[in-house]
């Protein structure tokens, strides 16, 4: 069953939608003009192309929308790209091969995952300044719990684990036992619950989801027979979970209300959804997809592919501008971030 807290988002939602309908009328809006809700169309076309470093993975971006923080994988360094001037303003040396990006809601700290370690950037002085244990080998994707970012959650696919990681001390407070080969990671937006994809191996093809429940660090029920993919995201409003199917090209919606976890539809999209963002306003889903050099792009309302962007190959790494207006994508074997308008 959900909890106190979750009911309590559902009810503050519900109130910002009333007040943002008050504001409308105020303002001299009609719920009759036609346009009123219509959803701005996502950007879905490269504006242009950012060199950074060797074979780029995970992107974030800053809460104020002014930097953007990329892991190269190969070469042990993280990009910083100037979004005012579009280009690599900063290299950061982490000293190994970076993958996964966090930021903190504040965005005064980026995380990023590599080897068994978590390394942490200032973002103030855009310099390394810590490295915390992942609680496991193999780190990859990162999860920072909403809605303060008190606790972050690490994969680490080597040891079946994810890390718990303090973000206010930085400090390394759990180690959770998963499924096999656990990769992609994400929260639900009352930071109750965190979902962990298991992409599975050997004597456990199929794959599955573990569900944690974040007040205790365990894992409360797993969802079989999940041939996933590291792509996972869950809605910022409702119940709904998108987790990549990598082998059938598709992406499953998952209901999450009450732990039902049905499939209750299935969206085909290019060959190997490796990534899904959803965009800050829920509206539209990005999917990366490896082996078909595109971004998918979702209509999260139509369950649908508006757009497909061809990006080159083996794109992975998405991070939204603040504004929506912006999305920038790392594409691994060209060794770019490629920016969407």
């Amino acid at each position: 069953m959900y909890k106190e807290s979750d009911v309590l988002v559902e009810v503050a939602w519900i109130a910002v939608s009333t007040i943002c309908t008050l504001i409308m009328f105020s303002c001299g809006s009609e719920p009759t003009d036609p346009d009123w809700w219509e959803t701005p169309p996502p950007p879905d076309s490269i504006a242009m192309s950012i060199q950074v470093g060797d074979y780029p993975w995970g992107a974030c971006i800053l809460p104020s929308g002014e930097y953007v923080y990329v892991a190269n994988q190969n070469d042990g360094t993280v990009s910083v790209i100037d979004v005012s001037t579009d280009t690599v303003s900063n290299t950061i040396d982490i000293g190994s091969n970076g993958y996964g990006t966090a930021v903190t809601p504040t965005g005064d700290l980026v995380f990023i995952s590599h080897g068994s370690t978590v390394s942490v950037i200032e973002t103030s002085s855009q310099q390394k300044t810590n490295e915390i244990p992942s609680g496991g080998s193999g780190a990859r994707a990162m999860s920072m719990l909403p809605p303060y970012g008190e606790y972050l959650y690490v994969t680490n696919y080597q040891s079946q684990t994810v890390g718990v990681i303090r973000t206010s001390d930085q400090t390394l407070v759990d180690t959770i036992g998963v499924g096999v080969w656990p990769e992609g990671i994400t929260c639900d937006p009352t930071g109750s619950y965190v979902y962990v994809v298991n992409s599975g191996s050997g004597s456990n093809p199929d794959g599955s989801i573990s569900v944690i429940d974040a007040s205790s660090n365990t894992v409360i029920h797993t969802i079989e027979s999940i041939d996933g993919s590291p792509g996972i995201a869950h809605s910022d409003v409702g119940h709904t979970l998108y987790v990549g199917n990598f082998h059938w090209n598709s992406i499953f919606v998952i209901n999450t209300y009450d732990f039902d976890f049905t499939i209750t539809d299935t969206i085909p999209v290019a060959a190997s959804p490796l990534n899904i963002r959803h965009s800050p306003w829920d509206d539209f889903l990005f999917v990366a997809c490896g082996s078909g050099q595109a971004v998918d792009i979702i209509d999260t309302s139509s369950r649908s592919v508006v757009s497909s962007v061809p990006m080159g190959d083996r794109p992975f790494g998405i991070a939204f501008s603040p504004q929506e207006t912006r999305v920038y994508v790392a594409c691994r074997d060209n060794d770019v971030v490629n920016v969407l308008e």
